[in-house]
């Protein structure tokens, strides 16, 4: 049950990344706001402080799901998984050898 649970949080967190996430940056804290002037001409500002104000919660919720995908990554060193012969491993060694020799570095740089 941990084990299913755990993987529904990751997933739900991977899709937040890969949405929300992108989202934000690309739409809210890049966001370049044109200004007219009283001769139709426009100047380029930044963000206003209200805007940048309220990504302050973001930068918390962030904080968040990196600690959680951190945690993954070291918890998936103690997950059992299955072999070629249907049989469980739970073995520390297997278990890091093999998470080392397959999604490791893929889930160490991500």
């Amino acid at each position: 049950p941990f084990r299913i649970a755990w993987s529904l949080l990751i997933g739900a967190l991977l899709v937040y990344t890969g949405t929300i996430f992108v989202y934000r940056l690309a739409f809210i804290e890049f966001r370049i706001e044109r200004v007219w002037n009283d001769d139709e001409s426009s100047v380029v500002v930044g963000q206003r402080s209200s805007e940048v104000e309220a990504l302050a919660g973001w930068y918390e919720i962030d904080q968040i799901v990196t600690i959680i995908f951190i945690v993954d990554l070291v918890l998936n060193f103690f997950f059992s998984y299955v072999d070629e012969v249907g049989q469980e491993v739970v073995g520390l060694k297997p278990v890091a050898r093999r998470y080392l020799s397959t999604t490791f570095a893929i889930d160490l740089v991500a």
